[in-house]
């Protein structure tokens, strides 16, 4: 959250490029626990009887990490000097790469809608 206003700040200046890549990385790894916590639910998987809790617990922080990866996907990657603040992250991170995460977080999303539209067996 506290490095989220150096992702769409008009200048882009090298000294900002950690607090971009930080907000970015954590966000990254959020919709990786998001699609792991989403093949882990599954029906037959080993939380499968969690699921409907699982999916509720941390719908904020998917949500958060969802418009960070989607702002670093429609802003220009370049600082003022040229150089491309994304291909310093670790591990390096491309447009590609994060379209293909919103991409996954979307079906995750669509799947999480059906559980909460089903209701609630015991």
């Amino acid at each position: 959250m506290l490095h989220r206003r150096y992702l769409v700040d008009p200048r882009r200046l090298k000294e900002h490029d950690y607090s971009r890549r930080t907000c970015l990385e954590a966000a990254v790894a959020l919709l990786s626990y998001q699609s792991i916590m989403a093949d882990a639910t599954k029906p037959g998987a080993l939380l499968a009887a969690n699921r409907w809790f699982i999916a509720s617990l941390a719908i904020n922080d998917f949500l958060l990490a969802d418009m960070v990866v989607a702002l670093a996907v429609q802003q220009d990657n370049e600082n003022e000097d040229g150089t491309d603040w994304m291909a310093t992250c670790t591990p390096p991170i491309t447009r590609e790469s994060l379209v293909q995460m919103l991409e996954r977080s979307f079906t995750v999303w669509k799947e999480c809608k059906s559980i909460h539209t089903q209701p609630f067996l015991v």
